[in-house]
């Protein structure tokens, strides 16, 4: 950064150098543009821009360039295209440089370096328009042609409007400079464009400007805008006139009267322009305002269209509301009623193929029943009258099953409500317990903390007494005093102790996962054999039930099918008598297990 702006303002130094030095005058306004690539070549916002722009004011280059900028530009290289190179680079340095009161004490910039910006801008766009003038009526073939000229003018036209917009105290100065007049007045159809824009722009950026001009000022601008209307054939000149005029009109109503006593047949001189697309809504604004006769009439006028104009916008706007409503309510309502007649199409659809399966199932179900009791007749018809007594009996246990099961199963529906009410009554008494607990515990702080507020507080004797034996009991177990080695050792040890914890801290995690993952597993493998289907039932396909993923699993059901056929060749007796009498044993064991603990209860089945 510091060798980016050291090489900067050796460059300023020398431009500076390179102009004193300089004989020629025709060359400096093309030295002068070299700190336009000083300027690109240090980026916005930098501390480079910074001391660029500083070194500049230090230099007196901005002076210098402003008064580069009254010159004739008709006999340098690059022509008048110059000139508007440095108004371009004089309004860039006015807008971006910033002066402190300590560096201009005097305050030259906004005193002297503004007005005269402002001035040499009007300057300049004089000779453009000069020079643009002498090339469209002498025909003169030069280096730049009249549409380059008319460019130019435009350019430094625009830098000037956007300068005033920021400095809006300026605009008073340069509307009350001669050379505005000058470049105002002018029988060019062409440039007096882009200066009715200029004035249009200050009355627009500074309101009172109409009341606070001078009135031999204001009158000529007025002469010169109808004369332009009058005598003009450019229908853009005259759409520009009408709209500087209406702005002026709007923000001095007085005007609107002098306007017309003084010119009464600006009304019929307007009829020319009437139907011309260039105009817009401003020729007929400007035509009702003149029909007023009075800027407090038009004033009025203006205010009541405007109130029209924003009720008859309301109401379209209201209007297009509520239609807009209206079509999404319709749209709404259609939508949900074809909706509804599609929900009720199917769900009636949905109850005719209910019923008609319903009707199928039962009719199927009836079918069977016959064929199943005619089989049962021609069986029974077969068999001897012993049997069929046993079948009959045997299918009447199995109804009376079924009924008792329905039947306990109706009954334990009729008392799920009651037992309902009993756990919200169970759940209802431990809530109220609990808050009995715990206001009864607050009761028993009260009554704590009043016990402690009885307590006479100690005198001072005592405080001493008790700070004394606090004091001689510190004296007595202060701590030991140890040696270097000692301290040391406890260090080690304590080192030693801090490694073995985040050993175990980084092993701990580790152990922790794989310690749940085979968990995991143990649980969904007794799940399955949990699950599993009996072995008189099973299947080939259940086979993946019986067997475990876990390694501990299948190593301690290899080493019990081992022991197991080890006892059974050892025995005399049968393998299936040897697994009875295993089993009995087990049930055995259990039952004395059970007697043993007296803290466990066996309900159906379910130890609880």
């Amino acid at each position: 950064m510091a060798s980016a702006m050291t090489s900067k303002v050796s460059e300023i130094e020398k431009l500076a150098m390179d102009i004193g030095n300089t004989k020629d005058e025709r060359r400096i306004p093309k030295l002068l543009l070299r700190m336009e690539n000083i300027l690109n070549n240090a980026t916005a916002g930098t501390a480079a821009a910074a001391a660029v722009k500083q070194d500049i004011w230090s230099f007196d280059l901005l002076p210098l360039l402003l008064m580069a900028m009254r010159r004739d530009f008709s006999n340098v290289v690059g022509t008048w295209e110059t000139g508007v190179k440095l108004a371009e680079l004089a309004y860039r340095l006015m807008v971006n440089i910033y002066v402190t009161k300590a560096e201009d004490p005097e305050e030259t910039f906004e005193k002297k370096l503004v007005p005269q910006f402002c001035e040499n801008m009007l300057v300049l766009a004089k000779r453009l328009q000069n020079c643009y003038c002498e090339a469209v009526e002498k025909k003169l073939y030069s280096e730049m042609s009249s549409d380059k000229l008319l460019q130019c003018y435009d350019r430094v036209i625009s830098f000037l409007v956007n300068y005033l917009r920021q400095k809006r105290t300026m605009i008073s100065h340069t509307i009350h400079s001669p050379w505005f007049l000058q470049i105002f007045v002018t029988d060019d159809p062409e440039t007096p464009v882009s200066t009715l824009k200029l004035l249009r722009s200050c009355i627009s950026y500074q309101a009172d400007l109409c009341r606070t001009m001078d009135k031999a000022l204001f009158d000529s601008l007025m002469e010169e805008m109808i004369y332009d209307l009058a005598t003009g054939d450019s229908a853009e000149l005259a759409g520009e006139t009408i709209r500087t005029l209406l702005a002026i009109v709007r923000n001095y109503p007085d005007s609107l009267e002098a306007l017309i006593m003084k010119y009464s047949g600006l009304r019929l001189l307007l009829t020319k322009w009437t139907g011309q697309v260039t105009f817009g809504r401003e020729l007929q604004d400007f035509v009702r305002l003149l029909d007023a006769k009075s800027g407090d009439r038009a004033t009025m006028e203006l205010k009541i269209r405007a109130a029209t104009m924003i009720q008859s916008y309301w109401r379209s706007f209201k209007v297009r509301r509520e239609l807009k409503k209206a079509n999404k309510s319709l749209a709404k309502f259609q939508r949900k009623f074809r909706q509804r007649q599609q929900a009720r199409k199917k769900q009636s659809e949905t109850t005719r193929m209910r019923r008609e399966l319903e009707y199928e199932v039962a009719i199927r179900r009836r079918k069977l029943l016959a064929e199943k009791r005619e089989m049962e007749v021609k069986l029974m018809s077969t068999l001897p009258a012993s049997t069929v007594r046993t079948h009959v009996q045997k299918q009447q246990e199995e109804a009376a099953i079924r009924i008792q099961a329905r039947y306990k199963s109706w009954r334990e529906r009729g008392k799920l409500e009651e037992r309902k009410n009993m756990a919200k009554v169970v759940r209802a008494t431990v809530t109220i317990q609990r808050a009995v607990r715990r206001w009864l515990r607050a009761i028993q702080y009260e009554r704590m903390m009043e016990k402690l507020k009885r307590i006479a507080p100690i005198s001072d004797e005592t405080r001493a007494e008790i700070m004394d034996s606090i004091q001689r009991q510190q004296y007595i177990s202060k701590p030991k005093e140890r040696n270097r080695e000692e301290l040391t050792s406890q260090y080690r040890s304590s080192q030693a102790m801090m490694h073995e914890f985040i050993v175990n801290s980084l092993r701990a995690p580790k152990e922790d996962l794989e310690r749940e993952a085979l968990l995991s597993r143990l649980e969904t493998d007794a799940q399955l054999l949990m699950s599993a289907p009996k072995l008189e039932e099973a299947l080939e396909s259940d086979v993946y039930k019986f067997t475990s993923n876990s390694t501990p699993a299948q190593i301690h059901a290899q080493s019990r099918h081992r022991l197991e056929m080890r006892r059974l060749q050892c025995t005399d007796t049968n393998w299936w008598r040897a697994l009875q009498f295993e089993e009995d044993d087990e049930a055995d064991d259990e039952s004395k297990y059970l007697e043993r603990r007296t803290d466990v209860m066996y309900i159906d089945g379910r130890i609880y």
